[in-house]
């Protein structure tokens, strides 16, 4: 059975369970943002953004070093897993101690201070989830993270209610996402016992298996958060609360989109981690058909979330979030860029050449802190946006080059610019149908047709790529 139909049924499963998941997730926006308003739900993900940047901060590289090290062959899965949780304990604690400790230095007001202090906790416990997210991934069997997450949205919405019947200030807010996080991390780590047995271990050696190769991409990884998690909290410096609130609610849709998009991306690079080293052919093989979905599959999510995007914003904030739709527009062209930026990355490190990652995020971080300065006191959100996707168009040329110098010779590229050319002409007939007033659903069949028309013109999607979705969406479990 072939790639797609050993992937279908098990991606199928996690869709339903991830679309579940983002149906929680935006539950707990829309009444966040009805219950704070624009100014609350603002110094809300303020805090959050800054939680959110220690715990990418705290993966140090070790969330992909930690997948290729229990892919193996011959692995003692159940150490590796033991020192690497301990590692990633540790740093996390250390880190968010300090970032708690900073927050009482940098521009925040009272309320984001006590935010971060109370659900630094719950991020600690999110930052180790994520480690084990990476054996999930290994094993196939996401399924136990999914409903652990699931099981920590559950108790979210429920906190939510609660703490919006006893009028409770945006803080507390944050202490229940942090509460949240923590069912959700001792939900997977039951899964994860299951799945091997294991204890937390403290062995020097083992550590520093883990953290050299890491370390490359730990630089590569601390430059990656200034550019894609500073925006939020560089707005909250230098705008209002009711700014950053705006900004909020499109980055929330962007990030529930490339949440999905992680699981494809997690079946994947299990896969390029065991063939990259004696099954080049095979490699070429996922990376090729793996590249052609993610283009084609994102760039048709990002045309029907930009044609919509007035009424996604107004159906989960409200009227006074309104000006988040073009915000989210710029967004949903990041969306694209970043997913497949993460899957070439992947790629790198299935080759063990995640060391010359460093100068890319380099040049990324100082084009977007440029940009972000440049963009954000006049533009505001929308500088933010814009700002971002700048800087992920520099990231994604040049991890794009690295690998194709890596690869002799280099790996097809001709789907995904035919994809990209396609989604730019169906964006500008998008752009011409809603200027001349036609509605969103009209708007959005025809934008949606015609870049799928263009596909089958191009040659770039064919019959047999659709018997393959249908094989891929159809497999059963008994026959992978």
């Amino acid at each position: 059975m072939n790639l797609v139909a050993k992937l279908g049924s098990r991606l199928l499963l996690l869709v339903c369970g991830r679309i579940g998941l983002l149906v929680l997730g935006l539950m707990a926006t829309a009444l966040l943002t009805r219950i704070l308003g624009p100014a609350g739900f603002g110094s809300y993900r303020a805090a959050v953004a800054y939680l959110g940047l220690v715990v990418v901060l705290a993966d140090l590289g070790l969330g992909s070093i930690f997948v290729r090290q229990i892919s193996r062959a011959g692995a003692d899965q159940s150490r590796i897993i033991g020192n690497a949780l301990a590692l990633r304990l540790s740093i996390a604690f250390t880190l968010f101690l300090i970032a708690v400790l900073l927050a009482h230095i940098l521009p925040f007001d009272a309320t984001e201070r006590l935010g971060i202090f109370c659900g630094a906790a719950g991020f600690v416990a999110y930052s180790a989830h994520l480690m084990l997210f990476g054996l999930f991934q290994q094993k196939l069997r996401q399924q136990g993270a999914i409903v652990a997450e699931i099981g920590g949205g559950l108790i979210l919405l429920g906190a939510i209610y609660l703490l919006a019947r006893l009028g409770a200030d945006p803080a507390y807010f944050v202490a229940a996402l942090g509460g949240s996080y923590i069912v959700t991390f001792l939900v997977s780590l039951a899964f994860a016992l299951r799945l091997v047995p294991f204890r937390l271990r403290f062995e020097r050696a083992e550590w520093l298996k883990l953290a050299r190769p890491a370390l490359s991409l730990a630089g590569a990884g601390t430059l990656m958060v200034i550019y894609v998690r500073a925006d939020t909290v560089l707005l909250a410096f230098f705008k209002t609360p009711e700014a950053v609130g705006l900004y909020g609610v499109p980055v929330k849709i962007s990030d529930s989109l490339l949440g999905i998009a992680l699981l494809f991306i997690g079946l994947v690079a299990p896969l390029m981690a065991k063939a990259a080293r004696r099954e080049q052919a095979r490699f070429r093989e996922i990376l090729n058909g793996s590249l052609k979905a993610a283009f084609i599959g994102s760039i048709a999510v990002a045309l029907g979330f930009a044609a919509l995007a007035d009424e996604i914003v107004w159906l989960l904030a409200g009227s006074s979030f309104a000006e988040g739709a073009d915000i989210l527009r710029l967004l949903t062209a990041f969306f694209v860029l970043h997913m497949t930026t993460l899957l070439l990355r992947e790629a790198c490190v299935a080759l063990d050449i995640q060391g010359q990652l460093l100068p890319v995020y380099l040049v990324g971080a100082v084009v977007a802190l440029l940009a972000y300065a440049l963009f954000i006191p006049p533009f505001a959100g929308l500088g933010a946006a814009a700002a971002l996707i700048l800087a992920e168009c520099c990231v994604f040329c040049g991890v794009l080059l690295i690998l194709r110098r890596a690869l002799r010779p280099p790996h097809a590229v001709k789907v995904p610019l035919v994809a990209i050319l396609c989604g730019l002409l169906s964006a500008a007939l998008m752009w011409a149908l809603q200027t001349s007033g036609w509605g969103w659903f009209a708007t959005t069949t025809a934008v949606l047709s015609a870049y799928f028309v263009l596909l089958f013109l191009s040659g770039a999607l064919t019959l047999s790529m659709l018997q393959a979705v249908i094989a891929f969406a159809t497999a059963k479990r008994n026959g992978t």
